[in-house]
């Protein structure tokens, strides 16, 4: 048994796990909303790790203490925002019953401070948002819809989009299979999750908390 796990599974657990080579997909799988860049990943690993430090070198109290706070602002960030319905295919049939995703999508990165994160917030835009935008523009080489360039103008974040399927109206009985529905995310916002308490300077201000010792805040 770890050194750990007697301590608390359900949160130091976690990120032993990071400490032992789980990917950044093994992360997502606790904060399936949060995309973290590579320089994100790393951070989270060096959180990780030195959450276990304390906890193998004597301090348990304070890596669980610590542990739960960050697992809870993490938490928070994956949960962001409602869910949406996609109402329409890539080639511009509308769905019935379109699948659900995300309207705010959370990226993190390295702030360059110990134990921070820089976070950037992403919001949901429609396949239909595009297409008008492109329809407003020149045509492509080809005299079609250039939606290379409406992306761009828009600010689409490619490393956000993902593909989903759903049904068009017009296939009532379903026989002609679902059709792809791409989902786009643009920038929205930045913020910054930040270590306090641990004897270095951080440049931001808290209000309304009260919390004692090394925790995390969130700052947008």
């Amino acid at each position: 048994m770890s050194a750990i796990q007697d301590i608390q599974p359900s949160v130091l657990k976690v990120f032993e796990d990071i400490t032992c080579g789980y990917s950044v997909d093994k992360h997502q799988s606790h904060w399936k909303g949060i995309t973290f860049t590579d320089k994100g990943a790393s951070k989270i690993s060096n959180v990780a790790g030195f959450l276990v430090g304390l906890a193998m070198g004597g301090r348990q109290e304070l890596a669980e203490k610590m542990a739960t706070d960050i697992n809870g602002q993490l938490t928070k960030l994956s949960q962001w925002g409602d869910d949406v319905a996609i109402t329409h295919t890539n080639d511009g049939y509308e769905l019935v019953d379109g699948p659900m995703v995300p309207s705010t999508q959370v990226m993190l990165s390295d702030d360059g401070t110990f134990g921070g994160f820089s976070v950037a917030w992403y919001s949901y835009v429609s396949l239909t948002k595009v297409r008008e935008e492109a329809e407003g523009m020149p045509r492509d080489s080809h005299r079609g819809l250039d939606m290379y360039e409406a992306k761009r103008k828009l600010g689409i974040n490619n490393a956000l989009t993902t593909t989903r399927y759903g049904w068009p109206k017009h296939d009532t009985k379903k026989q002609l299979g679902s059709m792809p529905c791409d989902v786009y995310y643009r920038f929205w916002m930045n913020g910054g999750l930040l270590l306090h308490g641990m004897g270095q300077e951080v440049f931001a201000v808290e209000v309304g908390n009260n919390q004692s010792g090394p925790h995390w805040s969130l700052h947008t």
